[in-house]
């Protein structure tokens, strides 16, 4: 277990304990360790530890600064994807990254409109306003594909009602249309994270 895997099982320990003044310790060297050099969440094995302690950050909110929080969300999103692209059968997997959008929604949609639309436009421009409204459609597609991957996930209250809205929201769209829609968004975003962590960079 490499320094990063480390502080990733103490911040997740100390959550689960709710010690959370010490869970926060961890967490924030955790962030400033990958923030340093972001290749290195390229080269870890313990991607569900580090997915499940970047939701912790989320869900501490660690920061105020939206750039932070984007990073946060966006690294939290990677790694419980790679946790979905090693076992897909579980059902945990999919949990995780449902609530990476559920809590990192505002500052993750920036990120999946760059993966998806481009990020050079200029906000105030017509064309970066459609481009908000779609990229929301998008991230409920994404959504909706893995709110349909396992049925073991409607057990939970939230998750079911979710997946009702949804369906009732593409209600004039075909679900396997959607479904495939959203699966190969995942896959666009997951390729856009990855290059930005290839060329080292988070931001």
């Amino acid at each position: 277990m490499n320094n990063i895997e480390s502080l990733a099982n103490l911040a997740v320990i100390a959550g689960q304990k709710e010690d959370l003044y010490t869970a926060r310790g961890y967490l924030v060297e955790l962030f400033r360790v990958i923030h340093q050099s972001p290749n290195k969440i390229l080269s870890i094995s313990d991607y569900e530890s580090i997915g499940i302690a970047y939701i912790l950050m989320l869900e501490q909110r660690i920061s105020n600064d939206e750039d932070i929080l984007q990073i946060i969300a966006n690294n939290a999103y990677y790694c419980t994807s790679k946790t979905i692209m090693k076992n897909a059968s579980n059902p945990n997997y999919r949990k995780n990254r449902i609530l990476v959008f559920h809590l990192g929604r505002d500052v993750l949609q920036h990120t999946v409109m760059a993966a998806l639309h481009g990020d050079s436009m200029d906000i105030f421009s017509p064309s970066m306003q459609a481009s908000w409204h779609t990229t929301q459609d998008d991230m409920r597609k994404m959504e909706f594909a893995d709110l349909n991957s396992s049925s073991q996930l409607l057990s939970n209250q939230l998750f079911a009602q979710m997946k009702s809205q949804y369906e009732n929201y593409f209600k004039n769209t075909s679900r396997n249309i959607i479904i495939q829609a959203g699966k190969l968004n995942h896959e666009k975003v997951f390729k856009y994270l990855e290059n930005k962590y290839i060329n080292n960079e988070d931001e």
